[in-house]
């Protein structure tokens, strides 16, 4: 039987007129995705490999098409066979921002990164994408619960915790349901973004949304994989909201601006450790688990800040620092969590 490496292979000498030369594994990601590098006359491009029962290829496309026109660096389309799940795209190189950033130029390459959404949102596309809604929104933190919570440490929650979780819940939905709505790519952080011809690469958008203003903001400020000095985040979220006068009908005030962006990273951090708990006990994938420290991190900061979230701190002292002890390491992008 052939696999689909195979078929990835065959499919692509049927498509192309010269043969090609040095194919290689890229990367994996936390999806089912795969992607390779071949050459071609001197060129490399990327084939991807979505199998059509995990993966859907056209939201990617149609993303990737539009954002082209918005002078958005993407990857350009080629070939696509959506029945087989194989596509053909332009090679953005390997230059991942997260390699390249470091305590003194991380601000000029995150100002770049900022630049690039705030021109999708100048540009007021009426996107056909999904809502960032209620169902969505909660289910995102149900995978802290289930997963991180029940799976990953094997918590037996009473009434009252239960309880606490969910009210927990409701907050921050109903707080980002309340935000100014705009598109939203939902993985934007230095991992998903490439430094290619001296601009910012974007990859990885195929599960945008439409939903709230700070989402993709504290992907990047906050991220799961590195972190930076608090006072410095915060500086540099204020003044992207300074330039999102010029561009949304209405701007909310600093103090609820700030409040938009911490509680939307409270949901997206939770989420973010489901899905690392989730990597390790579904798909195997373990290597996610050292980064649950950092970004717990991230939630006790927000969760012990915020009044209205007194017991959800409380909750989290009691039952899972004690399994999980947090990390809130400052600075160097190689720098791995450790339990300290």
């Amino acid at each position: 039987m052939v696999n689909r490496i195979e078929q990835l292979q065959n499919w692509l000498r049927e498509h192309l007129a010269h043969e090609i030369e040095a194919f290689e594994a890229v990367s994996g990601d936390a999806s089912f995705r795969r992607y390779f590098r071949f050459n071609q006359q001197e060129e490399t491009w990327i084939a991807v490999d979505a199998p059509p029962e995990k993966e859907s290829l056209q939201e990617f496309v149609t993303i990737a098409q539009t954002l082209k026109k918005m002078n958005v660096h993407v990857p350009e389309v080629g070939q696509v066979d959506y029945s087989l799940g194989f596509a053909i795209l332009s090679d953005l190189g390997d230059t991942l921002m997260a390699n390249i950033i470091n305590d003194g130029n991380f601000e000029r390459y995150y100002q770049k990164a900022l630049f690039t959404l705030l021109n999708i949102y100048q540009q007021q596309h009426t996107w056909s994408l999904p809502d960032y809604n209620t169902q969505l929104l909660e289910r995102e933190i149900d995978l802290f619960i289930d997963w991180f919570l029940i799976k990953h440490l094997g918590l037996t929650l009473s009434q009252p915790e239960q309880q606490i979780l969910e009210a927990t819940k409701t907050l921050l939905v109903t707080r980002a349901l309340a935000q100014p709505q705009v598109f939203v790519h939902r993985d934007y952080h230095s991992r998903n973004l490439m430094w290619h011809q001296e601009r910012v690469g974007v990859i990885d958008f195929q599960d945008a949304v439409i939903g709230p203003y700070t989402y993709d903001l504290v992907s990047l400020l906050k991220d799961c994989y590195l972190r930076w000095q608090p006072d410095t985040v915060r500086a540099i979220a204020l003044n992207f909201r300074s330039q999102l006068g010029a561009i949304l009908p209405q701007v909310p005030s600093e103090s609820v601006f700030l409040w938009d962006f911490d509680w939307m990273g409270l949901q997206r951090h939770l989420k973010a450790i489901g899905i690392f708990a989730r990597l390790q006990h579904r798909d195997n994938k373990p290597m996610y688990l050292d980064d649950i420290p950092r970004v717990l991190g991230y939630v006790i900061e927000i969760a012990e800040t915020y009044g209205a979230l007194s017991d959800f701190h409380a909750f989290l002292q009691k039952r899972v620092i004690p399994s999980v002890p947090i990390n809130r390491e400052i600075g160097n992008p190689q720098y791995k969590a450790t339990n300290s």
